[in-house]
């Protein structure tokens, strides 16, 4: 019995030993690896820190958050006035429509009237070329008229004529100064009519610049 106890102790002391010594190699062992581990994430850390600093030190270069979101705000603010000056712009179409048909139309009046002008420009030079004409040759024709005369009186009075004969060139005398009186007369009114014409030249010239500038006032509103 004593013998018993004796070898039963003497096991337990042994598996005691064998538990100790296994739990201090083990021990041992596992604090290796987790020391190994340890130096890793410590180089690691170390390793974060570095780059931690190195972009703190670049972070200069750029915007912080604050100025971040100051742009960001402006940017939506910019794009608030967008879509209203969109709407404006909208609203605007149909007026931008209106004037431009209104333009369009003040156009074609314009040219109509350009066209109407030189037709009478045209017209009133053919009617002052036709009275340098005409005023040439009465001018010529008067001229003829009193040479006539001139030669009608020294015949009168240099040559014997009958009363018959006196009679007829006193009536042809009475004739050509007849003939002069009525075309000075006419001389005086195509004179009169050149003035006019004039006038009327100078007033479509002055209609045509009032006219454009109605038309430049209008399209500038």
């Amino acid at each position: 019995m004593v013998t018993y106890l004796i070898f039963t102790v003497i096991a337990a002391v042994l598996s005691l030993a064998i538990i100790v010594f296994s739990f201090l190699f083990f021990r041992r062992k596992v604090t290796g690896s987790v020391s190994a581990q340890l130096g890793k994430l410590q180089s690691r850390v170390e390793e974060i820190d570095t780059r931690i600093e190195n972009r703190i030190k670049q972070s200069g270069n750029y915007a912080s958050k604050g100025q971040y979101d100051s742009l960001q705000k402006q940017f939506s603010s910019l794009k608030t006035d967008l879509e209203k000056e969109k709407d404006g712009l909208k609203a605007l179409e149909p007026k931008l429509e209106a004037c431009q048909k209104s333009v369009e139309e003040k156009e074609s009046e314009q040219q109509e009237l350009k066209s109407a002008k030189e037709e009478d420009e045209v017209a009133l030079r053919q009617l002052l070329d036709g009275y340098e004409s005409l005023s040439s040759e009465s001018v010529q024709l008067e001229q003829q008229l009193a040479v006539s005369m001139k030669n009608l009186d020294s015949i009168m009075k240099e040559v014997d004529l009958t009363d018959e004969q006196k009679a007829v060139l006193e009536d042809l005398s009475n004739n050509l100064t007849n003939a002069g009186s009525t075309l000075r007369d006419l001389m005086m009114e195509y004179d009169t009519l050149n003035e006019r014409l004039n006038m009327l030249q100078t007033q479509l010239e002055d209609l045509e610049e009032e006219y454009t500038k109605l038309v430049e006032k209008q399209l500038g509103e």
